[in-house]
């Protein structure tokens, strides 16, 4: 929380959050986080300074998540949610990146860590309930079979030093998930249904709000 960061400062209204994204080389959204004591001055020169780097500021209200782990969060859920149901891991990634994501959702997870992941749905958990609910299944794969992703060289997909990588089939068969070897168009649509439509839901929330 930036207002919990800025608490103990002496010139609160000097500080701020920002928040950029990997990998930053590529991504031009930076997130700009204000407490409630960051005075318009700083928010103006903060801004400025992210523009004459190239990129694109938002003002965003202090919350768990702010507003794009906010929203993304719930699309990586979902897709666990859909490969604890058996759908593959890799079906769920070409559906997503067919759709027009760059890299598909359990691949991104693997990406960050997902220890790290983990960690933030605990943070979303807390703030905002149920929608947030982390699956048991995601716990036990990061906590005791000791899954983080890319940097282990194990997570969604196994990782080679060459650089390739191919699904990690032993989630499903260590914890007795029935593996669904054939989807349906029907069932490419309800994939692409779950992953986006969470993010709308939660993006018009943020909206509601006034988080950006």
């Amino acid at each position: 929380s930036i207002d919990e960061l800025s608490e103990s400062l002496k010139n609160p209204e000097r500080f701020l959050g920002v928040h950029f994204f990997s990998p930053v080389h590529k991504m031009p959204l930076v997130e700009i986080i204000p407490s409630k004591k960051t005075s318009d001055e700083v928010i103006g020169a903060v801004s400025k300074m992210v523009l004459k780097n190239n990129k694109v500021p938002i003002i965003v209200k202090n919350c768990p998540g702010f507003l794009v782990n906010r929203i993304l969060l719930p699309y990586v859920n979902e897709a666990i949610h859909l490969m604890i149901q058996g759908f593959k891991i890799t079906d769920i990634d070409r559906i997503a990146e067919s759709f027009g994501m760059p890299i598909g959702p359990l691949a991104l997870a693997d990406e960050v860590g997902l220890d790290v992941g983990e960690k933030v749905l605990e943070v979303l958990y807390k703030g905002y309930g149920d929608r947030m609910v982390i699956p048991e299944l995601f716990s036990k794969i990061v906590q005791e079979d000791q899954l983080v992703g890319k940097k282990s060289g194990r997570g969604f997909y196994v990782y080679s030093d060459n650089g390739k990588k191919v699904m990690n089939s032993d989630i499903y068969y260590s914890n007795s998930i029935v593996m669904k070897s054939r989807i349906s168009d029907q069932d490419e649509t309800e994939i692409i249904d779950r992953l986006i439509l969470v993010m709308l839901n939660e993006a018009s929330r943020c909206i509601e709000e006034e988080v950006v």
